[in-house]
Formats: structure tokens, sequence, C-alpha cells
């Protein structure tokens, strides 16, 4: 589909979509593409779907939004979701499960799916732009993530506005240019409680962590941690935890 909405659901408005299975389909699109839903406007409601075995791809550079599940999803929820096995590669915003989310999210998961993106920023395991306040819960990534810009996370590639983020893990390779982390590339003023960066390698050439790669704002950790096992290469301002903090006031309680 060269459409600029691409998906089984090109465009979908205040849609409630659940209990969906798709294998070993193969979507090729520009614009908002994802298997699922190329661009969901509105309030939506999706839970229990699983795409595996196929593959998300664009038709060229210079194209937005692409996701396995969601190309970008505006408001609502996004429960009990998997990418299985599923490579998804890009150009401008690209997530394991969505490229852009302003969505509520809990037990969503990239199962060994490769997420790349060329010559643009904002890439992510499970989100690559997260617009505004919103939580992530229960949430996991096996997949890398690999990119030759900015703004490259383990789960998110940019988390825009305060978030929350609990009870999830990445373990796949994240690689990036400046700002990349285990779990987000750059986030502004985050909480994160009992999530982890547990093995893999964090690569970028500035401003890399094991967490969080460039952070805005203050943050929040609690009973967190990055495995003792996992390498992080990222020239200047290479940190275990976080690379780079511009301000405000970081409260780290039983991390490490």
């Amino acid at each position: 589909n060269t459409d600029r909405y691409a998906g089984i659901f090109a465009q979908t408005s205040s849609a409630t979509v659940r209990d969906l299975v798709v294998d070993n389909a193969t979507i090729q699109g520009r614009h908002d593409t994802g298997t699922v839903v190329g661009y969901a406007a509105g309030t939506s409601n999706f839970s229990g779907l699983i795409v595996k075995n196929g593959s998300v791809a664009i038709e060229t550079n210079n194209y937005y939004y692409t996701g396995g599940l969601f190309g970008r999803v505006d408001n609502g929820q996004i429960n009990d979701a998997w990418v299985i096995n599923n490579p998804v590669s890009g150009h401008y915003v690209v997530g394991g499960v969505v490229g852009q989310s302003q969505a509520v999210s809990d037990n969503i998961h990239n199962v060994s799916s490769t997420v790349t993106a060329r010559g643009n920023h904002y890439t992510g395991g499970l989100i690559g732009y997260w617009l505004y306040a919103s939580t992530l819960s229960n949430s996991d990534s096996s997949g890398n993530v690999v990119s030759d810009q900015q703004r490259v996370g383990g789960l998110v590639g940019d988390a825009y506005a305060t978030s929350s983020i609990s009870n999830s893990f990445a373990t796949g390779n994240v690689t990036g240019s400046v700002y990349v982390g285990g779990i987000v590339g750059v986030s502004n003023s985050p909480s994160l409680s009992n999530v982890y960066y547990a093995s893999g390698t964090i690569t970028g050439t500035s401003q890399a962590g094991g967490f969080i790669g460039h952070l805005s704002n203050g943050v929040t950790i609690s009973n967190s941690y990055v495995g003792s096992g996992v390498s992080i290469s990222g020239g200047d301002n290479t940190g275990g935890l976080i690379g780079w903090m511009n301000a405000g006031t970081t409260t780290i309680t039983g991390s490490h």
C-alpha cells in the first residue's frame, strides 16, 4: 500500500479493535504505516492484538510514523499487545509497537523484532515518540533498536512530557548517535519504577546512559537497575544510569 495511511485499517476514528491475530503480513507504506492501523485518530481502545512473522516498512525515506501495530495513535488505550518476530523499519518516528503515541499503554511487548530507522530521529523498541503525560506499564522489548540518528531508546525513543514507566524492561541492543538510552533516549521529568535494562549493548557517540541518554529535567527512579553485564559505549557524557541531565532534581532509591 503506497497511500498515506497503510494498514489492515488504514485510518480509524475513536475505534475499538480487539482479539485480533495477524500472521505473516507484509505491510509497506508511506506516512502512518502499521500492521493493524496506520493512523488511529480520536480516542481508541485496542486490546488483545498479536502481530507475528511479518514485517512493516516504508516505501522509501522521508516518511513519518511507522510501527509494528500502529503508525500513529492519538489518544486512548493500548492493552495486551504483542509484536513477535516482526521487524519494523522506517525513517522518522519508528517504534516496535507504535511509531507515535499519546495513548496509555499496559502489557505491550516487542518480542525479538528488530526496529531500524535511517536518516532521522525518534526510534524505540516499543514507542518511537511518546507525546504528552502518559503511562507505560508491564511492558518489555527484546528486539534490537538500530538508528544512525538521535533519540533512540530500548523502550521509548523520546518521551516528550512528564511520563511514568513501571514494571517494564528492555534486553535488546540499542544503537544510535546522540541521546541513546537502554530505556529512553530523551525524556523530560519521567518517573521510572521497577524498570530495568537487563542485558545488551548500548552504543552512541555522545550522551548515552543505561536508563536515559538525555534528561531534560529531573527524574525519580526507584527499585530499578541496569544489568551488570551491560556494555555502554557513548563517547562524551556516558553514564551507567543517565548520560546527561540538563536541569532539575533527581531522586534515586533502591536502584543501581
